[in-house]
């Protein structure tokens, strides 16, 4: 939940971001209302699916039914962690109840406006007219839409001129159908009431709902004279939260609007640039979801020096002569990093980094050879990611052959083929340290794709 949060913000601030740096002041205003509302709900989506999944495997990488990330080298805790004495009281307690709190009041505010709507509409005298219900009442408020009812006073102090432009400004809403922009937003804002960029999309889309409308406005109405009406259109308005009202705080945004000289084509240019910033938060996102399960993965750990940890062993052994038994611990340094890196395969000749690239493409080349999908499997359509690990002893030979259990896939088909495809693994050249021979555990995650 915390990794999609952060994902989900960072997605929001890169995307507001572009707009209120670049897109903002364009009279691009379908545009804007279409990138706000696709960016708004885009950034929800895009933490939810698994790319990791879905982008295709490296060119060189030519079977079909395995996809291989490289081989790396980390340790996993083989010991229980130990668990902290419960207590009645955490923070993150503490911010739960805050967050429902939150959620609930914002519930509240969402139904206690659509109470409010509701009695507008049933004081009001009602009537048809092409598609559109008129809700004329006799409390004064500045007129206001929503879906298809456009509420007006029948107090308002206007000329008929005058009645006509705002009549025109709602009916533009209502029929653009910014109502549901802003239905959408306090959907979500019950459970984003605590982020700012919720209320940041939200006050966005507003001015460009405003902006449209008014442009509608203009086509019939000069702009001096429109500008005139709206600074007189200062009645009381209805504290409705999903409303489209005449009279709004953004009224000298709109007038500077409302004057300024129509964008340039080239502009346009401006949104593609909605491209590369999705593609580097995706990057950005899927690099940081990838940390917090290489630092699970080697958390807990007894280390020393940050290079090894120790398998505690009790091994017993029986003299049937005495009927005697004789039971010792063996402590056991497992390494995840030493000085030469365990080498798989024939890299003569090689040192350093060019050495350790001959033995991961050779040990992923001897993994392309003798994985095989299980037929079964491939039947039932079955996909996932089997993470091995296993040590290369002193001797080199491969060793404690297992799965990473709480990170693999649930099916056994494949979660076998990966561990009988490790099992088939000859010898090592064994990793050193400090010039001796030591035992390396090493990491090796394979997924099976259809």
């Amino acid at each position: 939940m915390n990794a999609y949060l952060i994902e989900f913000s960072l997605y929001w601030l890169g995307f507001w971001g572009l707009y209120a740096l670049l897109l903002r002041q364009e009279k691009f205003f379908r545009l804007n209302r279409f990138y706000l509302l696709g960016t708004f709900v885009l950034g929800m989506i895009l933490p939810l699916v698994q790319w990791s999944a879905i982008w295709a495997a490296p060119a060189w990488m030519e079977l079909p039914v395995v996809w291989l990330q490289t081989v790396t080298v980390a340790p996993d805790n083989p010991t229980i962690a130990s668990i902290s004495p419960a207590t009645n009281w955490s923070w993150s307690s503490f911010f739960w109840r805050v967050y429902l709190l939150g959620v609930l009041l914002a519930t509240v505010r969402f139904l206690w406006g659509l109470a409010r709507l509701f009695q507008y509409y049933r004081k009001g005298n009602k009537r048809w007219e092409k598609g559109i219900c008129w809700v004329e009442s006799e409390q004064a408020h500045a007129p206001f839409s929503w879906l298809h009812f456009l509420f007006i006073s029948q107090q308002t102090k206007a000329s008929e001129v005058e009645k006509a432009a705002i009549v025109a400004h709602e009916k533009a809403h209502i029929q653009q159908k910014h109502s549901w922009d802003i239905l959408l937003l306090e959907i979500v804002g019950i459970f984003c009431w605590w982020h700012p960029l919720w209320y940041a999309y939200r006050h966005e889309l507003e001015n460009v709902h405003e902006y449209l409308a008014d442009a509608v406005v203009l086509q019939a109405t000069p702009t001096r004279e429109y500008g005139k009406l709206l600074l007189r259109q200062c009645l009381q308005q209805p504290d409705l939260p999903f409303v489209q009202t005449f009279h709004t705080s953004q009224l000298k945004k709109r007038i500077i609007m409302m004057t300024k000289s129509p964008s340039s084509t080239l502009a346009l240019g401006k949104y593609l640039l909605f491209l590369p910033l999705t593609l580097l938060l995706l990057l950005t996102c899927e690099e940081a979801g990838a940390q917090p399960q290489k630092k699970q993965m080697t958390q807990g750990l007894q280390e020393d020096d940050g290079r090894f940890f120790e398998r505690v062993d009790t091994v017993t052994v029986f003299d049937p002569a005495t009927s005697t038994e004789e039971v010792s611990i063996v402590k056991t340094k497992i390494y995840e990093k030493v000085d030469q890196m365990p080498v798989f395969g024939n890299c003569e000749g090689l040192t350093g980094q060019e050495q350790m690239d001959c033995s991961n493409k050779n040990l992923l080349t001897f993994i392309f050879e003798h994985v095989k999908y299980p037929k079964a499997a491939m039947e039932a359509k079955q996909e996932g990611l089997a993470l091995t690990r296993f040590i290369v002893d002193p001797q080199g030979r491969v060793t404690n052959i297992q799965l990473i259990e709480e990170k693999t896939t649930e099916h056994a088909a494949l979660n076998e083929a990966a561990l009988e495809t490790i099992r088939q693994l000859p010898g090592f050249t064994p990793g050193q340290h400090n010039g001796k021979p030591v035992y390396v555990q090493m990491v090796m995650p394979i997924k099976f794709k259809l």
